[in-house]
């Protein structure tokens, strides 16, 4: 059995669920007697060395140096590279020629020019495939970034049409959802070679433990396709007293900070930002908030939040009916219902016992779908280890 695993992926650092799930990943990989080395395009200033410290060996390549790192790891007998997103043509081609590949697809970055599969002009969700001319058209050539600021970019479509085919020629395909699943099925990769597995978060550690009431959590990047402005605006609708806590960073923090003013909310939104110590956020909220607007590809902040006993509140988009089961553990509202999605929080702050007992059902399923041995045994199926 060779228990060697080649993780590929743009960012070494915490950006935002795809790394936080890289780094579970290695961690329970390293747990049961695997070396893992991971290869990257780029370091990230903030928390890379705890993200580095999972693996047992890290490269970082460039057009200079791809050919000299896999071949290195070629000599330490690597077999199989587990792709998460990478940009680098060259290097995906490489560990394609050199390696079993399973291409990880945790959002709509291939298929999607934007990467955000809702129109640029009038913010619906996008259902169509990838279509070089007619993605051209909506993806803008102008973002912001991270400080907020407006940049040219180049959207180089037949670049991201050469990717977008080379991506279809890995040995196999691992989803989060039946969305995404359906969304490759769309895009014409092999059905027979996906893959549905959910993830591991860790549940079995933890204690019920009562939030403070009346207190509301959002935790994720500040882009627009996460839909905090959308958050913001269904909580004029709210009567009595609530704190909401805004845990993340991202290009959007100044609009938003801009309609925390507009709308008088000083006193009750707490702009948190970055920070890998989420914990206490979880354990302060009573309810946890999803208002994404974009087609969430899974939603890995419902497992987070259930493993805490939170129930939630999403909008109907993407992968999250996969695990917010409308009344049951949380509430399910149809996107863009603003007036519901308020409704449905109030809700939970005026009924705290039912806030609890929903957020209790929520980590019944989280360790009956997302447990550490259900997943080991997939990955191990996926390496032909059993």
């Amino acid at each position: 059995m060779n228990k060697k695993i080649l993780i590929a992926h743009k960012y070494c650092g915490f950006i935002g669920g795809v790394e936080k799930y890289i780094f579970d990943t290695v961690s329970l990989l390293k747990k049961h007697g695997f070396s893992v080395y991971g290869i990257f395009e780029e370091e990230l200033n903030q928390n890379s060395k705890q993200f580095k410290s999972i693996f047992d060996k890290v490269f970082f390549v460039d057009i200079d140096n791809i050919k000299q790192t896999i071949a290195e790891l070629k000599k330490d007998n690597f077999e199989h590279a587990f792709i998460h997103k990478l940009q680098n043509i060259e290097l995906f081609k490489m560990l394609q020629m050199n390696f079993l590949t399973t291409l990880f697809v945790h959002d709509h970055d291939y298929y999607c020019m934007r990467g955000h599969k809702y129109y640029s002009f009038c913010n619906k969700n996008c259902r169509r495939p990838f279509n070089t001319c007619i993605c051209s058209i909506c993806a803008r050539p102008f973002c912001r970034d991270n400080s907020g600021k407006i940049k040219f970019r180049s959207v180089r479509p037949f670049l991201r049409r050469k990717l977008f085919r080379v991506t279809r020629k890995c040995d196999s395909f691992v989803v989060l959802s039946e969305h995404m699943k359906n969304n490759l099925i769309l895009n014409k990769y092999p059905l027979e070679k996906i893959k549905k597995i959910y993830p591991v978060i860790s549940v079995h550690y933890r204690k019920f433990q009562k939030g403070n009431k009346r207190e509301l959590l959002y935790i994720g990047q500040l882009i627009r396709g996460k839909g905090v402005d959308i958050l913001l605006k269904a909580l004029t609708y709210i009567k009595g007293d609530f704190k909401l806590n805004i845990v993340g960073k991202g290009n959007a923090e100044n609009s938003i900070n801009n309609l925390v003013s507009e709308y008088g909310m000083q006193d009750k939104v707490n702009m948190v930002g970055f920070t890998l110590d989420t914990e206490k956020w979880y354990k302060s909220a009573s309810v946890i908030v999803v208002p994404s607007r974009w087609q969430e590809p899974f939603g890995l902040i419902g497992g987070e939040a259930y493993s805490y006993f939170k129930p939630v509140v999403g909008f109907n988009v993407g992968g999250i009916s996969e695990w917010l089961e409308d009344g049951v553990n949380g509430f399910l509202v149809t996107e863009n219902d603003i007036k519901a999605f308020a409704g449905r929080i109030e809700y939970l702050l005026d009924n705290p016992l039912e806030a609890e007992k929903m957020g209790k059902i929520g980590n019944c399923m989280t360790k009956e779908l997302f447990n550490e041995e259900v997943y080991l045994n997939e990955i191990q199926h996926l390496l032909g280890e059993k």
